[in-house]
């Protein structure tokens, strides 16, 4: 009788003793990725993501003159929000509606209320335009003016935006276009 050879296999007990601490091992790895995938993840999001503010009025709609730090004087709202126009409004229309007017919310006139135009501003240059839904927006210059919902009082950071078909610009108090941040 012949007797056959074969391939030795390890016991079980050494295949499970192993098995346990390679388990381990692997979780632990796991565990490091999906930990740094989040802080990646948590850190992208916070520099990344808009912190968009809602733009909330209360009483009539304001036209002031504030400052702002390496740009100097605009135009604000009552809350001090920077004012913007929108190039594609071409000095004759509110183009910004729908969506738009959500990012860029258009500084409109409280019911019956006359605007409130601040020392320093044109009032002669305040008037208002009527969108397509009827609301009556201010312009200066015959310009629309739109506030950007990711600025926070004192900022500019719609300033040249290139969005929703057009370029968007802060105002002076004599009407001209910041060009620069």
């Amino acid at each position: 009788m012949s007797q056959s050879t074969s391939p030795k296999t390890p016991s079980t007990s050494t295949a499970t003793s192993a098995d346990p601490t390679r388990r381990r091992r692997r979780n632990i790895y796991i565990g490091a990725a999906a930990a740094l995938a989040l802080a990646v993840g948590g850190v992208t999001a916070y520099f990344v993501t808009p912190r968009d503010i809602a733009v909330v009025d209360s009483g009539p709609a304001r036209v002031a003159v504030g400052t702002v730090e390496g740009i100097g004087d605009i135009l604000v709202d009552g809350q001090g929000r920077t004012l913007y126009l929108f190039e594609p409004d071409e000095a004759a229309n509110v183009t910004c509606t729908g969506g738009c007017a959500k990012k860029w919310p258009p500084l409109e006139k409280n019911g019956a209320t006359e605007p409130d135009v601040a020392k320093g501003v044109d009032a002669s240059a305040v008037s208002t335009k009527t969108d397509q839904g009827g609301a009556e927006v201010l312009t200066f210059n015959n310009w629309p003016l739109y506030r950007y919902v990711s600025d926070e009082v004192g900022q500019v950071t719609g300033n040249g935006k290139d969005q929703n078909g057009g370029k968007w610009w802060a105002l002076t108090p004599t009407g001209e276009r910041v060009k620069a941040n």
